[in-house]
């Protein structure tokens, strides 16, 4: 975090514990997994999608800053635009292949720093993934970091349990292919996210089933 100007770096954190604060109390949220979080160092969040909520609850609870995508049509007002650069957002284009917006992502990650992602391009209710975007594995190949799958599971209503589980670490580099000769492609790549988003996505809703 280097690169932000101090003010930034000071109210970014008081604001981050305030939101904290509001969200535990206001949704009562719960947080499983934080130790799988790299204490430094570049980390992409794979996560589900379900509310507008969701990005700055996970930037709140998570012990790092976070920089996140935003749809490019939030930007167009002055004061919003201004608050989501703030909150380490930057814009990226839905429906397109971004290029501007992929190699932003590549050097926020690659500076060292987390990004949080919603690899199925928008918000979607229900229990289940739908088919994610290839761009998050070309970012995910050329970046090289670890990755964490999240899982956003409940409903943002007052005094109603949201979770939000964290997901091991791993590395789209290690895919294990059937022909060990094959290089790691971006298919291979946004497989492996989608496979391992869906497995803590399982694994989350067995847990909630058998309480």
């Amino acid at each position: 975090m280097g690169s932000l100007h101090w003010v930034h770096y000071l109210t970014y954190g008081a604001v981050k514990n305030i939101v904290k604060s509001i969200v535990k109390v206001i949704f009562l949220v719960k947080v499983e997994g934080i130790e799988n979080i790299p204490k430094k160092g570049g980390v992409m969040f794979a996560s589900n999608h379900l509310s507008f909520f969701d990005p700055p609850t996970v930037a709140a609870v998570a012990p790092r800053y976070v920089h996140f995508l935003a749809k490019e049509e939030l930007f167009k007002g002055p004061i919003i635009s201004a608050i989501l650069n703030w909150m380490l957002a930057f814009p990226v284009k839905r429906g397109a292949s971004d290029r501007q917006a992929i190699r932003k992502s590549i050097e926020t990650l690659t500076s060292g720093n987390v990004l949080l992602i919603f690899p199925e391009g928008t918000r979607k209710t229900g229990g289940s993934l739908v088919k994610i975007e290839r761009g998050i594995g070309l970012i995910a190949l050329k970046a090289g970091v670890p990755i964490i799958p999240i899982y956003v599971q409940g409903k943002y209503k007052l005094f109603r349990s949201v979770t939000i589980k964290f997901g091991k670490p791993f590395y789209v580099a290690q895919n294990p292919i059937s022909d060990q000769n094959k290089r790691v492609d971006t298919d291979d790549a946004v497989h492996m996210i989608w496979s391992r988003m869906r497995e803590l996505m399982e694994e989350s809703q067995t847990g909630s089933a058998s309480h």
